[in-house]
């Protein structure tokens, strides 16, 4: 358990592993896409991201809110076949 070890071992075992989860700015960094195409689609991708915080964030439960989810994803799925 690692309660029972040593308290200096214990701090070295959280500094290790704080320093492996250490955070990236990605400020700094510059996106760079192989094609328009694969940009767009990575935009879409953090605009659904998005709109689903903001669903969770309307609906009384998470629950509530991923059933919800789940039937405008089928409703696109069968609005596609169609077109």
């Amino acid at each position: 358990m690692f309660s029972s070890l040593e308290q200096e071992i214990q701090e070295k075992i959280i500094d290790e592993e704080i320093k492996s989860y250490s955070l990236v700015s990605v400020d700094n960094q510059k996106s760079e896409f192989k094609t328009e195409k694969l940009k767009l689609e990575a935009l879409a991708k953090v605009d659904i991201i998005n709109a689903v915080k903001e669903l969770r964030a309307k609906c009384r439960t998470q629950k509530e809110a991923d059933f919800t989810f789940s039937g405008i994803v089928q409703f696109q799925r069968i609005f596609k076949r169609c077109i």
